[in-house]
């Protein structure tokens, strides 16, 4: 499935952010598909039922939603606990669906088998140079418009 371009509210949305808001919004969905692409569920298909195999990055300026990315090209759904409306600056959701909860803390009756704490602590020592390329880029610009 090909993916959309962002949605007209998406669109509204990044025009409320200034420049170097819009960067750092920028780096965080880069540095969230860095985790997402670093993390190996253990309850992906065939062994599992393969719920926890689509992750994605959602990230919200003053509770309006800017950008976002899914794994599986389709844009992710905010989570119904992820209270958004009241928030103030950039915020941003990174993860699996729900199922991905009993994988990562476990259960009474399963272990559990982290994969999203490994992934983020890998890719956190990075994050510097995985979001430079896209905060850079824009700041660029800004900067030959001000010169």
């Amino acid at each position: 499935m090909a993916a959309r371009g962002p949605s007209a509210r998406v669109v509204m949305n990044r025009r409320a952010m200034n420049e170097v808001e819009a960067a750092i919004a920028d780096g965080i969905v880069d540095l969230g598909r860095a985790v997402i692409e670093a993390g190996d569920p253990p309850d992906a298909a065939p062994y599992g039922q393969g719920l926890v195999t689509r992750g994605g990055v959602l990230v919200y300026y003053n509770g309006g939603k800017v950008a976002g990315w899914g794994e599986d090209g389709r844009q992710p759904k905010k989570p119904r606990s992820f209270k958004v409306a009241a928030m103030r600056g950039i915020t941003a959701a990174i993860g699996w669906g729900f199922p991905g909860r009993f994988q990562e803390f476990g259960t009474v009756h399963h272990g559990a088998q982290p994969f999203f704490v490994r992934a983020f602590n890998a890719v956190g020592r990075l994050s510097t140079q995985i979001m430079r390329p896209s905060v850079s880029a824009r700041l660029k610009r800004l900067a030959g418009g001000l010169g």
